[in-house]
């Protein structure tokens, strides 16, 4: 039975959500005070095998990546290195950081930041001061790197962390999609030192509104534990510093506590969805599957494909044909070179992005689509392919 409209990701909601959200109710802890938020980032540490000392939620991925920013020292028109195909939430948090992101082309095969690139880029325009990298032409102080895990997959990230040490510069991973994801076997929190998570509405799992961010560094997640909480430092209302009201309520923690129960589940059901997805389209020559390099493990949180350059393939045409067979696939993200508030930002050449934005769809990837709903999809997209 299909059950339409098909979307690109809706949430699944455990048996135990309305439970727990009816406690916070009843007992009036629906604030960012309550019971739940400790056991929530208690339960998101056993799965990245982390201290639950070495993390802490937020409101959102963006606030988690702009705290992260803020406690590592980015100073104001600081340079942040980011890929091109990334959601407009990785530079707005650099952006209201103060700092100023630099744009980098991606990788064809996998979407992820060029690797190769972003060390061409640093050997050509930088130069080292006072033990800081500068970048020569504009002056101003290169701070660190933002690697994010594009589609639930991570990109090289020794090949990162190797030139944020011969470059000094700090390393933040976007990973707001990559929970469930490996790097050369190693989970996300033992693969990555400093990184966020976001629990938004369409991530693997969901709080409503949600983010984490995580750290081998304890001194770093008080500090941004700190800022979170408008930097208040006594019970008599002193504020030693600017902070922010950005802790996640221990409503939303309570429906992320029941989501991280199912996780296992959520999981196996996505990679499910992407098996049969690649089945489907195993044949066709005109699609290339967005996947991770061998030494990634992808947590399958969306799946996506590549149209290959293809004359008749024109993607306002193609959504309206899927639109009108209740499917709900649309743009994705364009690339943030693009973006009116970036438009003026350094940037390295974009030949892979500029190229292939338009040609990458996001298939619906919910946890509790069937096989017959996978199978419409497919059959709908070769339909038009094949036309």
């Amino acid at each position: 039975m299909i059950r339409y409209p098909l979307d690109i990701s809706v949430p699944f909601i455990g048996e135990n959500a309305k439970k727990y959200l009816n406690e916070c109710i009843d007992s009036n802890f629906v604030s960012s005070v309550g019971p739940f938020v400790k056991k929530f980032e208690e339960s998101l540490a056993n799965l990245l095998e982390i201290d639950s000392e070495l993390l802490t939620t937020t409101n959102s991925g963006t606030s988690a990546l702009h705290l992260a920013l803020l406690a590592s020292g980015i100073k104001k028109d600081d340079l942040v290195i980011i890929p091109s195909y990334t959601f407009i939430a990785t530079p707005n948090a650099i952006s209201i950081a103060g700092g100023i992101p630099w744009i980098i082309d991606i990788n064809p095969k996998t979407c992820t930041i060029n690797t190769n690139l972003i060390k061409e880029e640093l050997e050509n325009k930088t130069i080292k001061k006072n033990g800081f990298t500068y970048h020569k032409k504009l002056n101003k102080r290169v701070f660190g790197i933002i690697p994010v895990h594009v589609f639930g997959f991570p990109p090289d990230l020794d090949q990162v962390t190797k030139i944020g040490k011969d470059f000094n510069l700090k390393i933040i991973s976007d990973a707001a999609g990559g929970l469930g994801s490996f790097y050369k076997n190693k989970s996300l929190g033992q693969s990555i030192d400093h990184g966020i998570i976001s629990f938004n509405g369409n991530k693997i799992i969901t709080t409503g509104g949600g983010g984490l961010f995580f750290s081998k560094n304890f001194e770093l997640v008080n500090k941004v534990r700190h800022l979170a909480s408008t930097a208040r430092k006594t019970l008599d209302y002193i504020h030693d510093e600017l902070g922010f009201n950005y802790r996640i309520s221990n409503l939303h923690a309570a429906l992320g506590l029941s989501q991280v129960e199912c996780f296992e589940m959520i999981l196996s059901k996505k990679l499910k969805i992407k098996q049969l997805y690649l089945k489907n389209f195993e044949d066709n020559k005109n699609i290339q599957f967005i996947e991770p390099e061998e030494f990634g493990k992808s947590s399958n949180w969306l799946n996506a494909i590549m149209i290959k350059k293809n004359k008749s393939f024109e993607i306002n045409e193609f959504l309206s044909f899927m639109h009108q067979r209740k499917i709900n696939i649309r743009h994705y993200w364009r690339p943030i070179h693009l973006q009116p508030p970036y438009l003026k930002c350094p940037r390295s050449i974009q030949n892979i992005s500029s190229n292939i934005f338009s040609r990458i769809i996001v298939l619906p990837s919910s946890a509790n689509i069937n096989n017959e709903e996978i199978n419409y999809v497919t059959d709908n997209i070769l339909s038009y392919l094949n036309r």
